[in-house]
């Protein structure tokens, strides 16, 4: 069990932590409201109740795990950092309990810090999440390039990721109008989590449009595709197995008429940067709520939704069974692009065998030509395939010397290994 914690500020509404100490300081103002005070005066004590806070979730909650919410918000110019000391803290009661405790952050520095050893000058997380994998993927399979999606062109993002982990790895942003990031290459693919749909992206559009909305069934399929072969650790988002219909919208139940009225004006604000039309739902309206629910049923539904639920259960299967497709200790993962598509092959090499990853984005069949690739390769899992009685109606891989050229159908995602690649079997 894991508990998504937010320690960059505190609720607008009910929150009477100034009243017993120097808690929160306007010199660490975030935006959502005054910030904790992690390095000021009196701050020990500050600290010392999140780090408490975390040891007590681990012993009296049995959590095996954090979700730490943008820890780009919590400015700390302590020697030790704030996540560092958190860290350290709630694993040493997890090995006092005889389990492991993991944390991972949600963070926009692009900084490797965050995920480095301690001995190594990090901070020791486990983990961070990957944004821009999800940027990428949206970006190809919408075409929505306003907003923070300014800085990215869909699935070429890929190659800087997967070469230096971050996108912005000492990067100009022109969303943000400065240069982010560093390199992070030393770092195992496994301290990223990435996804195609969560939260964040999903509640902070206008209107709360899943990926389903924005998309097709084949789009989709890419989209599951593409994260479930990634070598990066994939988080799911409730729903999205099944391609759940409904919204998610921004909703509150503020009692302040005050409060309620800034948060309606500060979305409106938020969408000024985006090209969505339509009028922003009102998120202290319960309807906005109610429309958000999830109807599970539809996993089983007998129909297109099942279809994806069954797709989600096979490409599952098929990354337990191809321990290549993540092993940590294999080789980075080489990209080649298609000219003017989005569409992309990544080829990977290590102790566990090799694969290939072609994924193609595009309304249009494409070909992808990897030109250092000896075969021979077989096809292990195909989207098209799926729909076209096992048989990937683009043709097989076509090799020649040490090239090999992989045909494409519109949006669609082919895994190929070569003879001798490790499958582990499935229980």
């Amino acid at each position: 069990m894991w508990l998504d914690v937010v320690y960059n500020h505190v609720g607008p509404e009910g929150n009477h932590l100034d009243d017993f100490g120097p808690y929160l300081t306007e010199q660490r103002g975030t935006p959502w409201g005054p910030g904790l005070n992690t390095d000021g005066e009196h701050a020990d004590a500050v600290r010392n109740w999140v780090v408490e806070h975390g040891i007590a979730c681990v012993r009296e909650l049995h959590l095996d795990g954090f979700r730490l919410d943008a820890v780009h918000g919590i400015v700390d110019t302590s020697a030790r950092h704030l996540l560092e000391e958190f860290t350290a803290a709630v694993k040493v009661e997890g090995t006092r309990l005889g389990k492991p405790v993991h944390v991972i952050a949600e963070s926009d520095l692009c900084d490797p810090r965050l995920v480095r050893d301690v001995a190594a000058g990090g901070y020791g997380l486990d983990a961070q999440w990957a944004d821009d994998f999800h940027h990428a993927v949206h970006v190809a399979l919408t075409g929505e390039r306003d907003g923070y999606y300014v800085d990215h062109d869909g699935l070429a993002d890929l190659v800087p990721m997967l070469r230096d982990r971050y996108l912005h790895a000492g990067r100009y942003s022109e969303y943000r109008k400065r240069t982010v990031g560093r390199p992070g290459r030393d770092l195992p693919y496994d301290r990223f989590v990435v996804g195609v749909q969560n939260h964040d992206q999903v509640g902070n559009r206008m209107l709360g449009e899943r990926l389903t909305a924005l998309t097709d069934r084949a789009g989709l399929e890419v989209a599951a595709a593409s994260l479930l072969t990634s070598p990066f650790v994939p988080m799911l988002w409730m729903g999205e197995e099944y391609a759940e219909p409904a919204p998610f919208q921004y909703f509150v139940s503020h009692t302040d008429p005050g409060l309620v009225e800034a948060v309606r004006t500060g979305r409106r604000e938020e969408f000024a940067a985006f090209a969505w039309q339509g009028e922003a739902p009102d998120p202290q309206s319960e309807a906005t709520f109610s429309r958000s629910t999830l109807d599970l049923d539809l996993a089983h539904d007998g129909g297109r939704h099942q279809a994806m639920f069954e797709l989600y259960r096979e490409l599952l299967a098929l990354r337990r069974a191809l321990p290549v497709l993540h092993d940590p200790a294999g080789h980075d993962v080489d990209a080649t692009l298609v000219p003017g598509a989005q569409a992309i092959a990544l080829h990977r090499v290590g102790p566990l065998g090799e694969v290939v990853v072609a994924i193609n984005a595009e309304d249009r069949d494409v070909e992808v030509v990897l030109p250092h690739a000896p075969g021979p390769w077989g096809e292990r899992f195909s989207t098209a395939a799926r729909h076209h009685d096992g048989v990937d109606p683009a043709g097989p891989p076509r090799q020649e010397g040490a090239a090999v050229t992989v045909p494409l159908r519109r949006r669609s995602v082919r895994v190929l290994t070569r003879p001798g690649t490790i499958e582990r079997q499935q229980a």
